[in-house]
């Protein structure tokens, strides 16, 4: 059985490409006149999501798909996100900081960047993805899965 995706706007977008959605989901009523932004509350097969996702983001529209438990389900708060990015961290012997683009991502994660608190030898940062529904850390595998899987992007 196919996973439901919703389409998840990073702004307000006004574009006659969204009236296509409706062939998708009967339930959405397309008003010219409107902003969209967020979640569209459509229910759709992943699948067939992913060419209008790419046709979208062919129009300038930075978007994603996400199942509709990321949408529906009682997600994590940012602060609680926060402190188990803060745990895992300092795993790591790093801090973290809020992600400064955290309107490019994706709506089934929080991302903070990770900090060495030392730059001995060859030290970069990375990033802390938190999962808004069971707060467990992503990896990059996931991360990559996620993308490729329901957003057609690597």
């Amino acid at each position: 059985m196919q996973k439901k995706c919703d389409i998840y706007l990073c702004c307000a977008v006004k574009n006659e490409k969204l009236r296509f959605i409706n062939l998708f989901d009967k339930n959405f009523v397309f008003d010219e006149n409107k902003y969209y932004e967020g979640f569209l509350s459509i229910n759709v097969d992943r699948v067939k999501l992913i060419p209008v996702i790419l046709d979208l983001r062919r129009e300038g529209i930075t978007c994603f798909s996400a199942p509709v438990d990321y949408r529906d389900g009682a997600t994590i708060a940012r602060e609680v996100a926060l402190g188990l990015a803060k745990k895992y961290a300092s795993s790591l012997n790093s801090s973290v900081k809020f992600s400064f683009d955290e309107f490019r991502v994706p709506p089934v994660i929080w991302v903070f960047d990770l900090v060495p608190n030392s730059f001995q030898g060859d030290v970069a940062g990375g990033l802390a993805m938190v999962d808004k529904l069971d707060g467990h850390i992503w990896t990059t595998s996931e991360y990559e899965e996620y993308m490729y899987d329901y957003n057609n992007m690597l």
